[in-house]
């Protein structure tokens, strides 16, 4: 049996941060949920993820802080951005940030699972590569 890789679930809002949860378990990830920027600084210097899932807007601060631990760390893991605007310039801002990609929160499950499918093969080659050097 595989290890269950662990996912970052940053989020303000309880019931994003549980469906979101409840998503990745599916997946057959291991969450790991906190709802501040603070926090999941805290939590990414104890412990790698394979990906991030960060809402657009947090209590102390915003996704840009995400993004950029998350391309400093070791194994270098993707970071999706929720956004509660779900339109165009919320998605470029996100990308010209960094951000692996960025998912409307009304997004469906199915659309959530295809990009945690999708990040985690990002972070696996990012592994190996980082493996062979």
């Amino acid at each position: 049996m595989s290890k269950m890789l662990p996912i970052l679930i940053v989020s303000g809002v309880t019931q994003s941060r549980d469906g979101l949860a409840q998503v990745a378990s599916k997946c057959k990830l291991r969450p790991v949920c906190c709802g501040t920027l603070a926090a999941a600084k805290a939590l990414m210097t104890r412990q790698q993820f394979a990906v991030v899932v960060c809402e657009d807007s947090l209590p102390d601060g915003n996704f840009h802080a995400m993004v950029g631990a998350g391309t400093r760390s070791r194994g270098r893991h993707p970071v999706i951005v929720v956004s509660s605007q779900g339109d165009w310039e919320s998605y470029l801002l996100a990308m010209r940030a960094g951000a692996f990609d960025c998912l409307s929160s009304s997004s469906g499950t199915d659309e959530v699972e295809r990009i945690l499918a999708t990040a985690l093969q990002e972070y696996r080659r990012s592994a190996e590569t980082v493996a062979q050097l």
